[in-house]
């Protein structure tokens, strides 16, 4: 009887232990969802599921089928309804969205102080049966069983991965963790998938940094990439979705762009967020400080900007300075060169891009206004030349990043030269630069060169983000 009452306190020590742990680490948030808006404006797409999912009309909540694994299934706009197409065969048309949502149970574990802590998993539970016996939960729940709401015996999953697999534009499939919603609009369908965050960074980091990298550079990528990720995520509460699966946000190739190196890297640096923690810096979510927008790109090209200079607005944690790290020999002294005829070609298309309403018959100079504070990128330039009629005009191209957009360059650090005729009139002109990308933030190459020195990724992410600290958003 002793010896049986001593295990019990054992148990209930472990277990206490479990419950606050997961109570601490759930004081800032819980994890969030995150949306990547997969494709928009598409008229159907197709898609296949391996695990269990059900497919329901959010409109009025009922379900519109159960797909079973690798059965395909399509959905088309049909005005502003969505048909559902089951095998080939159209089995009805919806208001929507619909979603394809994972069938999963949820266990929901109550900590101290009446805390509601969920767990995906079994693992390590301890659970109360029959007679007050306890026992612990091994990694195989399938000899388990849960009462649902209503009573009826469920048998917990033995951990099936539930995958959902997509038909992009180019016919290939690709496989996505998580759920996914199809909307439909006057310009066609908007299908996202929503997923946890930390499940999303398992394709981010290998999709922005090569996967054999120095380890310490795929642990500061990840932080960056949740960063910035969840800086999305609460400035965009009130958006269909958060973020693009392109350069436009971060890469994300699913389920089956992931690598076991950059997935050990996200795993062990979960829920660490860069938080920018200057005196008078508002708090959020529990964080102490503000979540930076942790902006990153490939090659600094020697030095890193204000955020204002690149773009229009500064961003907390983001400053220029020198990047004596980045050292590379695939970005550095690249040369374009265009005819007087390829550049008006190149800046009358900028301006049909920014809805400028006008043209250029031909482009007769271009002119340097302003560099960045750092001095390495040019911020402002001024195109002169003449329209159809005769008439003499100028276009003012501003900030760095748009200069190096409009020019079609890798990055803004860049000198240029004109070749010019017997008149001075610019017959060519030459840009020779380093660097590839907006050059804010992290610099990719320059972590690799900082890890190479020796230095940890918190070190690599409080050179690149000034005056920030990492700070657990949740664990």
């Amino acid at each position: 009887m002793a010896r049986r009452l001593f295990d019990l306190a054992i148990m209930l020590v472990v277990l206490l232990a479990f419950l606050s742990s997961c109570t601490t680490a759930g004081a800032a948030m819980r994890e969030p969802d995150i949306r990547v808006a997969l494709l928009q404006g598409t008229s159907a797409v197709a898609f296949k599921v391996t695990g269990e999912y059900t497919i329901s009309n959010t409109a009025t909540g009922g379900t519109v089928g159960v797909p079973a694994s690798g059965e395909q299934w399509e959905v088309r706009a049909h005005g502003t309804l969505l048909q559902v197409v089951r095998g080939g065969t159209p089995i009805g048309s919806f208001t929507g969205p619909l979603r394809v949502e994972q069938v999963s149970v949820r266990l929901a574990v109550a900590g101290p102080g009446g805390r509601v802590v969920e767990k995906s998993g079994t693992e390590g539970l301890i659970v109360l049966g029959a007679g007050n016996n306890m026992a612990t939960l091994g990694r195989d729940p399938s000899a388990y069983q849960v009462l649902s709401p209503g009573g009826r015996k469920m048998a917990l999953k033995s951990g099936q991965l539930n995958l959902i697999g997509i038909q992009l534009a180019n016919g290939q499939w690709r496989r996505y963790r998580g759920n996914l919603e199809i909307r439909a609009s006057d310009q066609g369908l908007l299908v996202i998938n929503e997923l946890p965050l930390e499940q999303y960074l398992l394709s981010v980091v290998p999709g922005e940094v090569p996967a054999q990298w120095p380890y310490e550079v795929l642990k500061a990528q990840a932080v960056a990439a949740r960063s910035y990720a969840l800086r999305q995520i609460w400035d965009g509460a009130d958006k269909a979705f958060h973020v693009y699966p392109t350069e436009a946000s971060q890469m994300y190739l699913g389920y089956d762009g992931e690598n076991p190196a950059t997935t050990r890297a996200v795993e062990e640096t979960r829920g660490q967020t860069l938080v920018y923690a200057a005196p008078g810096t508002p708090s959020r979510g529990g964080l102490p400080g503000e979540p930076v927008a942790a902006f990153y790109h490939s090659s600094s090209g020697g030095y890193i900007e204000n955020a204002e200079d690149v773009w229009l607005k500064p961003v907390p944690g983001i400053k220029g300075k020198q990047d004596p790290y980045d050292v590379n020999d695939n970005y550095y002294n690249w040369k374009v060169s265009y005819d007087i005829s390829q550049l008006t070609d190149l800046i009358n298309n900028w301006l049909f891009k920014q809805g400028a309403g006008w043209q250029f018959q031909t482009v007769t100079d271009i002119v340097e206004l302003e560099r960045t504070a750092t001095g390495a990128r040019i911020k402002k330039v001024r195109v002169e030349g003449r329209l159809p009629d005769g008439t003499e005009r100028y276009y003012d191209i501003f900030n760095a990043d748009n200069v190096r957009r409009a020019f079609g360059l890798k990055s803004a650090p860049f000198q240029l030269a004109k070749e010019v005729d017997a008149v001075g009139v610019p017959t060519r002109v030459t840009f020779t630069g380093s660097g590839n990308g907006h050059g804010v933030g992290m610099s990719q190459y320059g972590a690799r060169g900082m890890a190479e020195q020796g230095h940890t990724y918190d070190q690599i992410l409080q050179y690149y983000y000034t005056g920030t600290v990492l700070a657990p958003a949740y664990t």
